[in-house]
């Protein structure tokens, strides 16, 4: 390190100049800016062409379309162009040839894997005359439903008639809200709905049109109601029938309409629905229209009704399990609506009213008279008739009782005739309480 002193004292200079250390090397500085690029050197020459590319292929996969220079690859021809159920493939797995499925080309499928509705129409299983037995026809191998045309023999087809040759049909109902069996009529039929006959074709009985049973003779059993009509129309659609009072008929109750014009509306038809306030009518489903210029009836079924055969005939007979004299239970029950007796034939076949039931009669309403078998005879009982005369009418009389000239006692009468006099037979009866 050098140093330099320098003293001025009056105008003498005196420098003292020593050396110092020397110092160390200072950094290096920085890169300089790179120079500029040099022109570029002439080209070289060219060099010789080399061989032409050929692309080899395999005649029997590939095909070269191309050219010695420009090679285009392609697929060889492998079968022909369609649609095919079955076809053959190469090694490298193009289809090369193919045809239709044979029945030699199914394998056998077991049941179990089939499923769908598939319908077999061509098969020697289905044509052939081998008979199947119960143990290769089980339920569960037929389903469905099959056409008539499928069946032959003497199996019962669906829609068509069948006449079965052997008894012991049973249907057994397994659903307590299914009805087991329905028969339909149409409309205006006349035929019975069921009949039976003996093998000869004699028929014994059945139930008719209306749905009555009948033995012998299949007329239908109707009763009068409402009087004679007082008017008809229709509509094309539903006939209604006016009539002269309450039919007291309900919907769904079966009629036979009769002696109306025009005659269309005469038919044995359904209400489907009734007034038995004024006006009183019924309607029905019927086609005829217009406006009524005959009067004509209208009669409500019978429920059960039986018709002799023949003068010969009897109509009806009901039979007691046993003899009349061990028999409880009566043969025969006119009841109310709640079950009631209100009158019947007992086992000993005798009729009684439930009025009085003292002894086996015959009892009218109220048991205004009866006929009563009493200590081992029969007697005639009488009630006292509250007007004084029992006049009827003409080529009629009436035998009563009325009371009596004294207190307490009753008079045996007879008149005869519309207002006719009044005969007395027995009087002053005693009527003790």
């Amino acid at each position: 390190m050098a140093t330099t002193i320098t003293v001025v004292e009056e105008d003498v200079t005196i420098q003292v100049a020593t050396s110092g250390l020397q110092g160390g090397q200072g950094p290096t500085g920085s890169t300089g800016a790179t120079g500029a690029t040099g022109a570029t050197g002439a080209t070289g020459a060219t060099g010789p062409q080399g061989p032409s590319g050929v692309v080899g292929v395999d005649s029997g996969e590939l095909t070269n379309t191309g050219t010695s220079t420009s090679a285009q690859l392609g697929l060889a021809t492998a079968g022909t162009a369609g649609t095919y159920t079955k076809v053959t493939t190469d090694s490298f797995g193009r289809v090369s040839s193919g045809t239709t499925l044979s029945a030699s080309d199914i394998p056998t499928i077991a049941p179990s894997q089939v499923t769908g509705t598939a319908v077999i129409t061509t098969d020697s299983r289905l044509s052939d005359t081998r008979t199947p037995t119960d143990a290769s026809v089980t339920d569960a191998k037929i389903s469905g439903t099959l056409s008539a045309v499928k069946i032959a023999g003497t199996a019962a087809v669906l829609a068509a008639a069948n006449a079965f040759t052997v008894g012991g049909h049973v249907i057994t109902n397994a659903v307590t809200t299914v009805i087991p069996m329905i028969i339909k009529r149409v409309i205006n039929q006349t035929a019975d709905l069921i009949q039976y006959q003996m093998s000869t074709g004699t028929v014994l009985g059945g139930r008719n049109t209306n749905g009555q049973i009948w033995t012998g003779n299949a007329t239908g059993v109707f009763k009068n109601v409402g009087g004679a009509t007082t008017a008809a129309s229709g509509d094309g659609t539903t006939a209604t029938i006016t009539t002269t009072t309450a039919t007291n008929l309900a919907v769904g109750d079966l009629i036979a309409t009769s002696g109306i014009t025009p005659t269309g509306y005469n038919a044995v038809s359904v209400v489907t629905a009734v007034s038995n306030t004024s006006p009183f009518t019924v309607s029905f489903a019927n086609t005829t229209t217009g406006s009524q210029t005959v009067a004509g009836t209208v009669a409500a079924a019978v429920q059960t009704g039986s018709v002799a055969r023949s003068l010969g005939t009897v109509a009806g007979a009901f039979r007691a399990a046993s003899s009349a004299t061990s028999s409880t239970a009566n043969i025969v029950e006119i009841q109310d609506s709640g079950g009631n007796a209100l009158a019947f034939f007992r086992g000993d076949g005798t009729l009684q009213n439930q009025v009085d039931t003292r002894s086996p009669s015959f009892n009218s309403t109220a048991a205004r008279f009866a006929l009563l078998a009493i200590n081992g005879g029969g007697m005639l009982q009488l009630q006292k008739a509250t007007a004084g005369s029992p006049s009827g009418t003409q080529d009629y009389a009436r035998l009563g009782l009325i009371t009596g000239t004294n207190a307490n006692t009753l008079k045996l009468v007879i008149a005869a005739g519309n207002g006719g006099a009044v005969t007395t037979i027995v009087d002053n009866i005693p009527n003790p309480a």
